[in-house]
């Protein structure tokens, strides 16, 4: 069984993350202010941990049973050519890709 395509993955990521992000980043500072947590590099940390949490344990899993059969669904011919191969596989292996995911990084 192949992995979803990258371009796949990434919609669904970024659909999760906003759907978590969003509404902790909202509310959460304000509760942590209350709770005596005034240190915004404390907040910062805290809001950061329970966005990765509730990404990782709840809403991916919870996004992934609810467009599954999507993500399953086979690739047309059309995945080898490129953009639509880098789409796909994203940046692959080897110096280029390592200079290209640095370059993503810093830029």
């Amino acid at each position: 069984l192949r992995p979803p395509p990258k371009w796949k993955v990434c919609i669904i990521t970024i659909a999760s993350l906003w759907l978590v992000v969003y509404p902790v980043n909202s509310n959460v500072p304000a509760v942590l202010h209350k709770m005596g947590v005034s240190n915004t590099y404390g907040q910062v940390v805290i809001v950061s941990f329970i966005n990765v949490f509730i990404n990782t344990y709840a809403m991916q899993p919870l996004l992934i049973t609810i467009v599954g059969h999507w993500l399953a669904v086979p690739r047309g011919v059309h995945a080898e050519a490129q953009p639509w191969k880098f789409l796909d596989q994203g940046f692959g292996t080897g110096n280029v890709s390592m200079l290209l995911r640095t370059l993503v990084m810093f830029v």
